[in-house]
């Protein structure tokens, strides 16, 4: 009999703790003891979505890529790129590589901007692979033009690694295989 007793007094104590624990929090301060209600935890959005990517929504991206550079309006031009993922390398026709994060390109790119005012063509897009692990490979050869400050012009195969996260499609990586001055852009062959 008195164990049945320890054991009702037992669970009836945790039906009490659980049912407190769906109350709101409550703690006394100041010298008359007014009850302040803690506020709950902050709720986070739900993860992100990764959608599949189909070979048209991926030439088209590269369509609006190149014309958001032509326009050279920078906010709508970094709007492209995954700020938590993207990783980018770029090649100059003198062999430098040049690897940086999202920050670091966007840096870059500003400067190249202001001081350059480049325009870019893109010749025989094309979708190397679709949706592996949630990504789709697009490349293309790319003319980069400046008539700034001389004229200098270069061409090189470049990869576009883009994701669909939420209906939008962002660039995770950008790399230029290669580079190789362009001077017949001005000059003819």
């Amino acid at each position: 009999m008195k164990q049945t007793k320890n054991v009702i007094i037992i669970v009836s104590s945790l039906f009490f703790l659980m049912s407190c624990d769906n109350q709101p929090k409550q703690e006394s301060i100041g010298n008359n003891n007014t009850p302040i209600t803690q506020k709950e935890e902050p709720k986070f959005e739900e993860e992100p979505v990764v959608e599949e990517i189909s070979e048209k929504e991926a030439l088209d991206f590269v369509e609006t890529w190149k014309n958001i550079f032509a326009t050279h309006t920078f906010d709508n031009y970094i709007k492209q790129y995954d700020p938590y993922e993207f990783r980018g390398i770029k090649r100059t026709y003198t062999g430098e590589k040049n690897t940086y994060d999202y920050s670091g390109w966007i840096q870059n790119k500003k400067n190249e901007f202001r001081k350059f005012s480049p325009e870019v063509y893109v010749e025989n897009v094309r979708v190397k692979w679709l949706n592996k692990n949630g990504r789709t490979k697009v490349s293309f050869l790319q003319i980069w033009v400046s008539t700034l400050n001389g004229n200098y012009a270069d061409k090189g195969e470049k990869e576009l690694i883009l994701k669909k996260v939420n209906g939008e499609i962002v660039i995770v990586s950008e790399e230029l295989l290669y580079s190789q001055r362009y001077d017949e852009y001005f000059y003819g062959d």
